[in-house]
């Protein structure tokens, strides 16, 4: 596949701003917010930088997604535009190889990176079953 990564840096460029924002506009599936942000709203999120790596997907040269780690280990992944297992095995592979957990605090963060999806994203869900990872937890929110 021609699948490359590039990091968000803690200093980003107006490009990857802009890019992320064209990304989320075409998500799908949202855990984090109900409404699009506006693009001030979204700079200085992206600005803040708030996960502790942050990546572009890109195929063929070509915008397709990103995702993040968090200090929690939990890992976001949206790819709207190329949804394909062959990709899903390849983001995680850049992971693995890439990046380790950080150490388990009891009660506060796992030992083994996991993954949140959306209950509608079927893509990721089935990618995630196909590549035989473990279903562990099913969360609600209350009002």
């Amino acid at each position: 596949m021609n699948i490359t990564f590039k990091r968000i840096e803690k200093k980003q460029s107006k490009k990857d701003i802009e890019t992320l924002y064209d990304l989320l506009s075409k998500k799908n599936y949202s855990i984090s917010h109900k409404t699009m942000p506006n693009f001030e709203e979204h700079k200085n999120f992206v600005k803040s930088n708030p996960y502790r790596a942050w990546y572009l997907i890109y195929f063929k040269e070509k915008a397709v997604g990103s995702f993040y780690l968090s200090n929690d280990n939990s890992i976001g992944i949206n790819i709207e535009g190329h949804q394909d297992i062959e990709c899903m095995k390849e983001i995680l592979t850049f992971i693995k190889n890439n990046h380790s957990p950080l150490k388990p605090i009891k009660s506060i963060r796992a030992a083994k990176f996991h993954i949140h999806i959306s209950p509608k994203n079927n893509f990721l869900k089935n990618s995630l079953e196909k590549l035989s990872k473990k279903l562990v937890q099913i969360t609600y929110l209350i009002d």
